[in-house]
């Protein structure tokens, strides 16, 4: 039996060593040495700013929840909520005005103040966590009418989506959508726009998937017979059951009656497969008592009030 010689057993072990290292130690080394500078030379990680691009156009408003975070400054970071005023607190800077910004303006502006008199090259990342200030109001035949959030940029099929969809077995030719002007518009009428919803899902034209803004208030009628739809500047706008008799006024007055900023001298009413337009000047039948401008209603109608011009 022969026996390994001292110099023999080094030489087994040094290569045994060797062996071993190269087996275990080039996974361990790139994660723990090159990975870390592969990391360091390409900076942080995308925030959910930069991957959310709807965050990126959302104009922020009262009651949105954002996360502002600083990099490397744990104790400046924080989850902020927009007050009425438009504004958050955010030490050491205190109240932002932030209404109307985007995530991006946002976090630009709370570098630069930071930068000036607290930190050297701070790095500020801006998201939203819970969206509050951009509503609409969907209301007729979906699955799930309501209240919706807008996100970023929303299409007129998007949010159909988001309400369970449609069914032209069971809705009319077309979706009407309220749309209130600005702020600096705001002593304008409001915008009535009338989609053709057929061309729509029908016969996929895109030119009748429009832009949802903030504020707007969509109405899907339904194929039954036997109701009407009171939009605009009314207090409880909404679809009503049809009575054979019913008039305009007595209709208006089902929803609540007219709001303060109504123009009861412009309504219209929108009837048939065809939108055929019916004006009606009410001021003059509650006014002077003029029978002929309280029209009776035919099942389906749309019963619009706008916005009065001060």
């Amino acid at each position: 039996m022969r026996f390994w010689a001292p110099s023999e057993t080094m030489h087994f072990y040094r290569t045994f060593r060797a062996i071993w290292r190269l087996w275990l130690g080039a996974p361990l080394y790139m994660y723990c040495c090159i990975m870390p500078a592969l990391a360091q030379e390409q900076g942080p990680r995308p925030t959910a700013q930069e991957n959310v691009a709807e965050d990126e156009e959302y104009r922020l408003g009262p009651g949105d929840v954002i996360e502002v975070a600083v990099w490397q400054q744990p104790d400046l970071s924080r989850f902020c909520t927009i007050t009425d005023e438009g504004k958050i607190f955010l030490p050491p800077l205190m109240e932002i005005p932030v209404a109307g910004m985007t995530t991006r303006e946002l976090g630009a502006h709370i570098t630069a103040a930071l930068g000036k008199q607290y930190l050297k090259d701070p790095r500020v990342f801006v998201s939203i966590k819970e969206y509050h200030s951009h509503e609409v109001l969907l209301l007729g035949h979906v699955p799930r009418p309501g209240l919706f959030k807008l996100k970023g940029r929303t299409k007129l099929l998007s949010l159909l989506s988001d309400a369970g969809g449609v069914s032209m077995d069971q809705v009319g030719g077309q979706i009407v959508i309220v749309r209130a002007q600005p702020e600096e518009k705001s002593k304008e009428k409001a915008e009535h726009i009338v989609v053709d919803l057929k061309a729509l899902l029908v016969e996929g034209d895109l030119r009748h998937n429009i832009e949802i803004k903030a504020g707007d208030r969509i109405f899907i009628p339904g194929r039954a017979q036997n109701a009407i739809y009171i939009l605009g500047e009314v207090q409880n706008p909404g679809n009503y059951p049809f009575q054979v008799g019913l008039k305009v006024f007595e209709a208006i007055m089902m929803a609540g009656g007219p709001t303060q900023d109504a123009s009861t001298s412009r309504v219209r009413i929108l009837r048939g497969e065809d939108q055929e337009t019916i004006r009606v000047n009410l001021s003059h039948f509650i006014k002077r008592g003029k029978m002929d401008e309280n029209i009776p209603l035919e099942p389906g109608d749309f019963i619009i009030v706008p916005t009065g011009i001060f």
